[in-house]
């Protein structure tokens, strides 16, 4: 919608939705933070024990979790499964067919016999692994932090976190592109606008709220005793 009213001339409704869209995620946020600070994600025992299964003996209320819980994996499971999907696909069909009306490995072969087509494949693996790995560095050190301590300092790292949620990829790219024109301290006095570390690094940024929330997740069921 945002792109259709930016397409009939009406920027400032895009902009207005923007803003909506904007403080809808950051109001979901702050709950998901709210609800997260309430909880007690690790067991009392003194020895390590299995973790127990808690059955939610309300039926209607089991169903309805089940329900939301399978939904959001279709949600999630979907993308990747159409891209797996037509990747077995003639490349006419990609975009013109709702489901692929014949399959074929020739996709497979042109990227795998070492081709022009290998090129951008390993570009995209080399930028995937860039990208994740730059993610992990900084959330790594943070999420510990964010989690074992609770202060104002915090709870502003960790919306800042999410900020490339709310900030348009096309204002993130401005950004990027604005910061990394010139020599920059925070990447050794190089210029990265116009090489290959570019797009990882935006890649990455697009990454955190993601990383921050499964990271999160992991450290919250594990023991403070095993600090």
């Amino acid at each position: 919608m945002i792109l259709i009213l930016n397409s009939i001339g009406r920027p400032d409704m895009a902009a207005y939705l923007a803003l909506c869209l904007g403080a809808f995620i950051m109001c979901m946020i702050l709950l998901m933070q709210w609800i997260e600070s309430r909880g007690s994600y690790f067991g009392g025992a003194k020895t390590s024990v299995p973790i127990q299964l808690k059955r939610i003996e309300n039926r209607t209320l089991n169903a309805l979790l089940h329900l939301i819980a399978y939904g959001m994996l279709i949600l999630y499971v979907t993308p990747v499964a159409v891209v797996v999907l037509f990747s077995f696909a003639p490349g006419s069909s990609i975009g013109v067919e709702t489901f692929p009306s014949s399959f074929t490995l020739a996709n497979y072969g042109n990227v795998f016999s070492g081709g022009s087509a290998f090129e951008p494949f390993f570009n995209s693996l080399q930028m995937s692994l860039l990208a994740v790995s730059i993610g992990l560095a900084a959330t790594l050190f943070a999420v510990p932090i964010m989690v074992k301590h609770k202060n104002w300092f915090t709870r502003i790292l960790d919306l800042g976190f999410f900020l490339p949620w709310l900030v348009p990829s096309v204002l993130l790219a401005i950004g990027l592109i604005v910061t990394f024109d010139r020599p920059s301290i925070l990447v050794a006095n190089f210029v990265l606008v116009g090489s290959f570390m570019i797009v990882p690094l935006g890649y990455a940024i697009n990454s955190l709220p993601l990383l921050v929330r499964f990271i999160r997740a992991a450290f919250l069921g594990v023991d403070p005793a095993f600090d």
